[in-house]
């Protein structure tokens, strides 16, 4: 049995949950999506939220980089929840995403599952070979794999039921959110695997659009771009290609700008801060992969 028990309540739509008795903590809120029924949590008042200030001794300049994805994404909350889309499960202060196979949320939960407490929260899950399964009774399921349907296992066991709000969803959504706001080293895997993640796609980038040499703001832009999914490589190519620097920056940015304005406000915002701050300046250097 969980080392850690949770009970249950529900007002007006609103989900919480007690751990082993203890105070009540927002779980999430009930909503829909395209027929889809899920929760979300963007609560940053009752949680730790990330500042790039607490990680540039682990990761550097990476920690300033990470910034302005993360306030587009959940305004930097560690227990940013999301299970009503076809990902079926979202978490993380960079909403990684369950459906991806080798993507973010496997390569973090693998992670996550090598913790000490991590049998205190999910007791029948354990690592072999680097994959995920589901052992209870002697009998074990891998959860994700390689190629297309390769987190379907994994997606079911985190949200059984992505039409409908479902038990299992309840409980592993309070399991992730009293972990992120309990467990530094929970949050410090978030952040760990969010710079990995954005090191090799710059790296992936720098080869593809040449970006050596190129300022750390059009490389951030380029990385949120494809982070979220609004462009394609052809078109980065293209403004990149003629363009100035400048308008470079303006076009990249102001891409899908009908339907993103809040996130590119956000970036821009971000962005401005940062290199009004000093923590932006720096350009790409391909040979090191850094920023010097």
């Amino acid at each position: 049995m969980p080392t850690i028990q949770f009970t249950f309540t529900k007002t007006e739509g609103k989900h919480f949950a007690k751990a082993n008795g203890g105070n009540a903590f927002y779980v999430g809120t009930e909503t829909v999506y395209l027929g889809q029924h899920g929760l979300f949590n963007l609560k940053i008042s009752d949680g730790p939220v990330y500042k790039a200030e607490d990680y540039v001794q682990q990761f550097g300049q990476w920690a300033w980089f990470l910034l302005p994805t993360a306030k587009c994404e959940s305004n930097g909350s560690f227990h940013c929840l999301n299970t009503y889309d076809r990902a079926a499960f979202t978490f993380t202060f960079m909403q990684f995403a369950a459906h991806v196979p080798n993507g973010d949320f496997v390569q973090w939960f693998r992670a996550l599952l090598q913790l000490p407490e991590a049998k205190d929260y999910f007791p029948f899950l354990e690592l072999r070979n680097n994959r995920i399964f589901y052992v209870r009774n002697n009998e074990a399921n891998q959860l994700e794999k390689d190629g297309p349907g390769g987190t379907a296992e994994l997606m079911k066991y985190l949200n059984n039921d992505i039409k409908n709000i479902d038990s299992q969803e309840i409980i592993t959504a309070a399991r992730f959110v009293h972990w992120a706001q309990n467990s530094a080293a929970h949050r410090q895997l978030q952040v760990a695997t969010a710079v990995k993640l954005f090191k090799g796609n710059m790296h992936d980038h720098s080869r593809r659009f040449n970006l050596d040499g190129m300022p750390d703001y059009i490389c951030h832009v380029i990385c949120d771009i494809f982070h979220q999914g609004r462009a394609k490589y052809n078109l980065v190519s293209e403004i990149l290609s003629n363009n100035s620097q400048t308008n470079a920056y303006n076009k990249l940015l102001n891409i899908g700008a009908a339907n993103y304005a809040d996130r590119i406000r956000v970036l821009k915002n971000a962005h401005k801060q940062l290199r009004d701050a000093g923590k932006f300046g720096k350009v790409y250097n391909a040979t090191s992969g850094e920023f010097v």
